[in-house]
């Protein structure tokens, strides 16, 4: 079967805080990153496929005065306790 995503995905432990004005702060973990978006795995949502939500990394090793990136994206599948965003910027890659 023929790989179709545009960005290779890697799996990496983070954490995000995803921000929505109706569900307010949710903290997830990422299943994987690529440039183009993220999968997470958090508890069960309300939010559905279109939603706009606000992606705030964590770094559980920062200094309280320094802050994180946080990225526009918006929900392309929810799947059970499983939920897909796409970002609205493509992230670059760094070498």
């Amino acid at each position: 079967m023929r790989e179709k995503r545009k960005y290779p995905r890697i799996q990496i432990p983070l954490l995000v805080d995803m921000t929505h004005p109706t569900v307010g702060k949710v903290r997830a973990l990422v299943r994987d990153i690529s440039e183009g978006g993220v999968f997470l795995s958090l508890p069960d949502t309300e939010l559905t496929t279109g939603a706009k939500v606000k992606l705030t990394l964590l770094n559980i090793h920062q200094k309280e005065h320094q802050h994180t990136p946080t990225i526009d994206a918006h929900i392309v599948r929810v799947h059970e306790q499983r939920i897909a965003l796409e970002f609205s910027t493509v992230i670059s890659a760094h070498s």
